[in-house]
C-alpha cells in the first residue's frame, strides 16, 4: 500500500517512465558537461584539502551564485548529504528548542512526517490564506491568529511554485524576530526563481532566529550525488551543530568538490542557460499537450520556472488516486496531490484530492516517452475534450 509520497517515488524508481520525484535527472546542460572529464582531478585535489576548507569553498561559490555578500561572510553553516538529512537535523533541533511548528500546506509530506517523528507539534498554514494575507498587507494579522514557536516555509513552494517576494519575505523575517519565533525556510528550489532576491540579507538584518535549508538535488543532474547546506543564526548554532556532528561529523569532500566546480561553471554560463531554459521548454510541451484536455496546469509560473507541474484534474471527474492508478497501468508514474495536503491526509483522513504533480527534469528519452503516454491517457474516455497530439 502506497501511504506516503516517498513510497510512490520509490516504486517509480524501477519504472521505465517515472515522472514522480522532483530530483534532477535530465542531461547536464550545455556548459556544465566539462565537470565529468574533470572528476579525477577533483578527486585528487579533494584528497589534499581539509574538510573545513572544502566546506568554505562550497559556501563561497554558493554565495557567489546568489550574489550574497551576507552569506559569504556568515559563519554558521554545515553541509549534509541530502536535503532530507538536513530537514531531519532541523526537526530534531526544533523538537527541543521550538516544538510548535506552523508548516505551509500544501507541501511535500516528508516535511510533516519528519517533524512529527522527531516530536514536533505540527499545524497547517494554508498557502492560499497566506497569499491573500500577503496581497492585502495583513500577513502579521494572519500569523497572530496561530499559536506557534516556529514558522516553516518552503520558498518557492513545492508543488505550487508560489514564491514569497522580497518585501513580503522581509515582513515575515521581521515578524519572527519581533515575536521571538524561529523562521525555517526550505529553499531547495531557489534557483528556479525568475527574479531571485537576497533572502540572507533580509534574515540577518532582521536579526531573529532562522534556519535555511539549501539543496543541489533539485537543480544539478549528478546521478543522485547531492549536497545540502544548512545555514542558521548564531543562537541556534550550538544545538544544531551538536545534532549534526553526532550523525555525520562531515560531508564528503569529493562530492562538495564536484559541486564547487559545477557552481563555477553555472556562474559562467548563467542560471538561465544552465537551469531554466530546458525546464521552460519542457513545461511548454506538457502545457501544450494538456491544453485541450480536462487537465489544467496551475503551477504559479509568474515568478518561478519550477521543474514540476502542479495539475488540477477535477475536470476529469476522477480523484487523484483513481488517475494515478490509471496512469500506472500505462507505465506512467507521477504523484497524487492528496499527500501534499498533509494535514488533511494524515490528520483528518482525507485521502483524495483534485491535483497531481508531474516532474519535468527527466532524461530526454524518458521525457519524450512520457509525453506519448500522456497523450494515450488523455485520449481515454472522460479525460479528453478533444484529441491531443504530440509532435
Amino acid at each position: 500500500m502506497l501511504t506516503t509520497l516517498t513510497d510512490h517515488e520509490y516504486l517509480a524508481l524501477n519504472s521505465t517512465c517515472s515522472f514522480a520525484d522532483g530530483h534532477a535527472y535530465h542531461e547536464l546542460p550545455g556548459g556544465l558537461e566539462g565537470v565529468v572529464n574533470k572528476l579525477p582531478t577533483i578527486w585528487h585535489d579533494c584528497n589534499q584539502t581539509k574538510v573545513r576548507d572544502m566546506e568554505q569553498s562550497f559556501k563561497r561559490e554558493w554565495a557567489n551564485l546568489l550574489d550574497s555578500s551576507e552569506l559569504l561572510r556568515h559563519k554558521h553553516f554545515r553541509v549534509s548529504p541530502t536535503a532530507s538529512n538536513s530537514i531531519d537535523i532541523v526537526a530534531t533541533l526544533l523538537a527541543e528548542r521550538a516544538p510548535r511548528v506552523l508548516l505551509i500546506e500544501p507541501t511535500f509530506d516528508n516535511l510533516y512526517l519528519m517533524l512529527k517523528r522527531r516530536g514536533c507539534e505540527v499545524s497547517p498554514l494554508n498557502e492560499q490564506l497566506m497569499i491573500e494575507a500577503i496581497d492585502q498587507n495583513r500577513l502579521a494579522e494572519l500569523l497572530d491568529s496561530y499559536s506557534f514557536d516556529t514558522l516553516f516555509l518552503v520558498n518557492p513552494n513545492n508543488p505550487t511554485g508560489y514564491l514569497i517576494r522580497e518585501q513580503q519575505f522581509i515582513v515575515v523575517a521581521e515578524y519572527c524576530q519581533r515575536y521571538n519565533k524561529v523562521l525555517v525556510v526550505d529553499s531547495t528550489f531557489r534557483f528556479y526563481a525568475k527574479a531571485p532576491f537576497n533572502d540572507y540579507a533580509a534574515l540577518l538584518k532582521a536579526g531573529g532566529s532562522f534556519v535555511v535549508i539549501e539543496d543541489t538535488g533539485k537543480t544539478w543532474p549528478t546521478q543522485d550525488m547531492k549536497s545540502s547546506m544548512i545555514v542558521y543564526s548564531e543562537d541556534l548554532a550550538e544545538g544544531l551543530e551538536k545534532f549534526y556532528e553526532e550523525i555525520y561529523l562531515c560531508h564528503s569532500r569529493f562530492v562538495m568538490g564536484v559541486f564547487v566546480d559545477l557552481f563555477r561553471r553555472t556562474a559562467e554560463v548563467g542560471l538561465e542557460q544552465a537551469l531554466m531554459q530546458e525546464i521552460g521548454l519542457r513545461r511548454g510541451k506538457v502545457r501544450d499537450l494538456l491544453a485541450n484536455t480536462n487537465f489544467r496546469c496551475i503551477t504559479d509560473n509568474s515568478a518561478t520556472v519550477m521543474p514540476v507541474e502542479w495539475i488540477d484534474v477535477s475536470g476529469s471527474g476522477k480523484t487523484d488516486a483513481e488517475l494515478i492508478k490509471q496512469f500506472m497501468s500505462h507505465g506512467f508514474h507521477c504523484l497524487p496531490g492528496s499527500h501534499f495536503f498533509w494535514h488533511a491526509y494524515y490528520e483528518r483522513g482525507v485521502h483524495s484530492s483534485r491535483f497531481i504533480r508531474i516532474s519535468l527534469a527527466r532524461p530526454s528519452a524518458v521525457f519524450e516517452k512520457g509525453l506519448v503516454l500522456l497523450r494515450e491517457i488523455c485520449e481515454e474516455t472522460n479525460l479528453a475534450r478533444v484529441t491531443v497530439s504530440v509532435e
